[in-house]
């Protein structure tokens, strides 16, 4: 149980960094794009 929780909380922290960093770098290529 305590490794699924583990498991659970890193997932959820890659989503936190990620979807942030995701948008970031739309941005940057909207920019470079445009």
């Amino acid at each position: 149980m305590q490794t699924d929780n583990e498991d659970n909380e890193v997932n959820a922290g890659h989503e936190r960094t990620s979807k942030p960093a995701l948008l970031h770098q739309i941005q940057l290529i909207r920019g470079i794009t445009q």
